[in-house]
Order: C-alpha cells, then structure tokens, then sequence
C-alpha cells in the first residue's frame, strides 16, 4: 500500500492546482516516504525482505469511457475536488490497514504467551 500510496501522492503533487493543496500533499509525500523507510528497516530487521510490489488502492474507478465523458464535462476546479476525496479515501484505508496490523500482532503475541 505505501508503494503505491507513494507513487499516487507524488503525482497530485504535480497535478494540483492549488498551492496550499501542492504544500500539504508535499508533506504528505515526505511522511510516506519516511514510512517507507521504516517499514523497510523493520521487515529487514526480522529477516524478511522489502518489495517495491504495489498494492490496489481502495478506490471506485469507473469505467475508462465514463471516466473520459466525467473529465471532459467538469472544470478543473470540480476534478481537484473529485481527486481530494480520493486522497482521503486512500488516507483512511492506509490508517484502518495499520490499525488491522496492530490488531493481528497483538493477538498473534498474546497465542505466543498462551503457547508458551
């Protein structure tokens, strides 16, 4: 997922068309990046090893000739707008994705402890 996120949040940063949006994205790409880096050191600290493999974000993409009449018949504006829901979107599955992955060690370490 942040391979991905990664590639899609720099792109907005060159699409966007307004300048306190670029900002917020271009900070948002800099923490990315650092997660990045820190879930690479982890996997690699328990032996296993780090992929630039992307994952599906978690977005309704309609079909490519609707997606063409939709950009076509709205306004610049309207499309930063479209986009800035999907980048919310995406933000919230990254968030429920680590929250998963917390859950799941915690219960994974507490059959550990029962197991030993």
């Amino acid at each position: 997922m942040e391979n991905a996120a990664l590639e899609r949040v720099q792109r907005r940063v060159q699409q966007t068309i307004l300048e306190d949006s670029r900002q917020q994205l271009q900070h948002h790409l800099e923490e990315t990046k650092e997660q990045q880096d820190r879930l690479m050191q982890l996997i690699t600290k328990f032996g296993g090893t780090p992929t630039q493999e992307r994952g599906e974000l978690p977005l309704a993409i309609p079909p490519e000739s609707i997606r063409n009449i939709i950009h076509s018949s709205t306004s610049a504006a309207e499309q930063e707008l479209m986009q800035s829901v999907e980048d919310t979107i995406v933000e919230n599955a990254e968030v429920t994705g680590y929250n998963l992955l917390i859950q799941m060690a915690e219960k994974m370490n507490m059959v550990i402890q029962y197991l030993l």
